[in-house]
């Protein structure tokens, strides 16, 4: 296998480390996991306030984090990027390190991955949209190992309205 085939996951806070962890349990390619501890206030920002100064202090920010240093460099070996966030509260984070990330021409892939997306009044384009994605390495048809393909099928099978709160894991 090689460099390229390993996937660098990073998390943006300590809190995703527990999404992290148990997702990475269930991968079945190599990893390697690296932390950024990096997140803008959604609350110290009203609306279009995200502008090119903006951009420009938090990529300045950034280049003096060390921890967005060492992934900048493991990003050299290892091309595809997966994104891991628990909560997404603003999404401005994500969007911004999604439009940081992907002026390195060294990245070929940026995913992100997130468990739950705060809902806000207020309309926001979405970080889930085509243009903050590079072309598709991941295959398309991943369905799992075959473990949880059985348990998926089996959870399925017995499933009906009834019994449907007993399938949670």
């Amino acid at each position: 296998m090689s460099k390229e085939d390993t996937i660098l996951i990073i998390s943006l806070l300590e809190g995703s480390a527990g999404f992290a962890g148990h997702l990475v349990s269930l991968l079945s390619f190599p990893i390697i996991y690296k932390s950024l501890h990096f997140s803008i206030s959604p609350y110290s920002l009203d609306e279009g306030e995200i502008t090119d100064n903006f951009y420009l202090d938090t990529l300045n920010k950034l280049n003096k984090c060390a921890n967005f240093q060492k992934i900048v460099k493991l990003s050299e070996k290892h091309p595809k990027i997966l994104i891991l966030e628990d909560i997404v509260d603003s999404g401005e984070t994500l969007k911004l390190l999604l439009k940081i990330l992907s002026n390195y021409k060294h990245i070929k892939e940026i995913k992100c991955a997130t468990l739950f997306v705060k809902i806000n009044n207020k309309l926001t384009s979405s970080f889930f949209e085509d243009k903050f994605y590079r072309p598709l390495f991941f295959p398309t048809n991943y369905i799992g190992s075959i473990l949880e393909r059985k348990q998926r099928e089996f959870n399925l099978k017995d499933w009906t309205e009834d019994n449907s709160e007993k399938l949670f894991n």
